[in-house]
């Protein structure tokens, strides 16, 4: 008789776990340190993944205003679905006033921001 109660205790737990596994959604998230740099910053890009997949990369790509596109840092080791990297607003990209989109792409997810560059300020 106890085994009984156990089981219609246990059962539905168990599924409900199951169900939230199941539909939990995957989220990835994107923000930088700052958003206007100048020609002497690096652009700290920060963000979340989950969930995350041990030894899936996640890729970085930045987009110019003239809407060339370039790939500064493919980001492989991150740990506890943290990723935290800096790269450089030197040349050959970043040349021109504007509004920069970086975007950060892992497995099917994707998630972006703006910031804008000014080489003629010191931020």
């Amino acid at each position: 008789m106890k085994t009984l109660h156990y089981s219609i205790i246990i059962i539905p737990i168990i599924v409900a776990i199951i169900l939230f596994n199941i539909f939990q959604q995957p989220v990835i998230t994107i923000s930088t340190d700052k958003k206007i740099y100048d020609d002497y910053n690096g652009v700290e890009v920060l963000g979340t993944v989950n969930p995350m997949v041990e030894g899936r990369s996640l890729f970085l790509t930045v987009v110019e205003p003239n809407g060339t596109s370039y790939r500064p840092d493919t980001i492989g080791n991150f740990h506890g679905g943290k990723y935290d990297v800096v790269f450089s607003t030197g040349i050959p990209h970043w040349k021109e006033n504007g509004t920069y989109k970086i975007i950060v792409n892992y497995g099917n997810m994707k998630a972006e921001t703006s910031v804008e560059f000014n080489p003629s300020i010191h931020s």
